[in-house]
């Protein structure tokens, strides 16, 4: 005599657990992805609302086709910062690094006091591109008294250690500060 066969069902992960997965995604995306024409549909399967089973099937194989498109690059940008932004040195390999690195910022210091030196005033121009501003914008600032500047002939120039002063209480890092100031004064 032989036994019945019964059909079971797959398990399906539980519901809660379906939507929390989706969530990453949104319902749109995932919606997107598996080809449905809108999103509600998605949302009505979290809910447990009735959908076709073929919908479902599609809705489950797209979202373990996002998340394993996900785990992918998320490996890859692990690997791309261990490959290209780690690398192990050893410690006087390290001390070495970090005394070119200080010699490198005192020539930088330097040279950023010689530059002060021989340019405290620029003009309208070099004065934007260290606040990294359109001329119209520093014209409004000069109007408003919020920078030092002052008139030689009809030509407006601009302190530069006011403008510094005035990058620094906006919180802008020094390093940027001193790229700003000398790129414009290379120019």
């Amino acid at each position: 005599m032989e036994k019945p066969t019964h059909y079971t069902a797959p398990l399906s992960p539980p519901r809660e657990d379906i939507r929390r997965r989706i969530q990453v995604f949104g319902y749109a995306h995932v919606a997107e992805a598996a080809g449905i024409r809108a999103y509600q549909t998605v949302s009505n399967f979290c809910e447990g609302k009735n959908v076709h089973e073929s919908t479902k099937i599609r809705i489950l194989a797209t979202l373990e086709k996002l998340e394993a498109e996900h785990l992918h690059q998320q490996r890859q940008q692990s690997n791309l910062a261990t490959e290209e932004g780690f690398r192990t040195v050893s410690l006087p390999q390290f001390n070495d690094l970090r005394r070119q690195v200080e010699q490198l910022s005192a020539q930088l210091a330097m040279l950023m006091k010689t530059q002060l030196a021989a340019h405290q005033w620029v003009g309208s121009q070099k004065a934007a591109d260290i606040l990294n501003c359109s001329p119209i914008t520093l014209h409004r600032r000069k109007q408003a008294g919020e920078l030092e500047y002052r008139k030689n002939g009809s030509r407006v120039e601009y302190n530069i250690e006011g403008l510094m002063q005035y990058l620094e209480a906006r919180h802008v890092k020094p390093d940027t500060i001193q790229e700003r100031v000398l790129g414009a004064l290379a120019v």
